[in-house]
């Protein structure tokens, strides 16, 4: 993930150390064992992580697959080979406190990542955030804050998004529709039936102007 200021003379970017094997659920528990060899994960290509996380299912099968793809979210660093065990709770604690400073960023003053290291590497100076959960992190506070939204649509299965532009209040084209659909059904509520009243006044108006009167 490369987070580098308009016109800053520093190339930052953060990453974490990925790699899993043999993940289950074992009751309220995922288990699995870190890779013997790790490697640095630095995000999606083409949106963040932290999108995926919030709007990621927290049922059972969900947290499994989300710890099969990228590992536990948890405060413990990995260690290459060695097992963990992370508490579905715990999974559900993390996405909840990170949905909420999503919703309230303009009023996080600064950020303090815990752990991890700094190197400089292949032109960058990259930060390795010490596990999962400070990566996912420091992937909010980076956002800009007047970019990140949730959808206005209610029952919306994906809410948390970064928007392409102020202005924007859905998530996708399919919200947008929806909304658009609400606006009209409200209108039509409160002003439809002046609407009709006016448009029937209107009409009867322009027929009696058409009448002529015959000889």
């Amino acid at each position: 993930m490369n987070f580098t200021p308009a016109k800053s003379l520093r190339n930052f970017r953060f990453c974490t150390l990925a790699g899993v094997t043999d993940v289950r659920l074992v009751g309220e528990e995922i288990h699995g064992r870190w890779q013997e060899t790790l490697h640095e994960y630095y995000g999606p290509h083409s949106r963040r992580l932290i999108e995926d996380f919030l709007n990621w299912p927290d049922d059972p099968e969900g947290i499994l697959r989300f710890t099969r793809k990228y590992g536990p979210v948890d405060q413990t660093p990995p260690v290459p080979g060695q097992e963990f065990r992370s508490n579905l709770a715990v999974w559900r604690a993390a996405q909840e406190h990170l949905r909420g400073l999503w919703q309230h960023l303009l009023k996080f003053p600064n950020w303090q990542p815990e752990g991890g290291s700094l190197a400089f590497r292949k032109g960058f100076l990259t930060y390795t955030a010490a596990n999962l959960y400070m990566f996912l992190y420091i992937d909010t506070v980076t956002c800009s804050a007047k970019h990140v939204r949730k959808c206005k649509r209610q029952d919306c299965p994906h809410p948390y998004f970064i928007a392409k532009h102020l202005k924007e209040r859905f998530c996708s084209d399919v919200c947008a529709a929806w909304g658009q659909r609400e606006w009209k059904r409200q209108w039509w509520k409160e002003h439809g039936q002046s609407w009709r009243a006016e448009k029937r006044r209107q009409n009867q108006q322009g027929g009696k102007r058409g009448t002529r009167k015959t000889q």
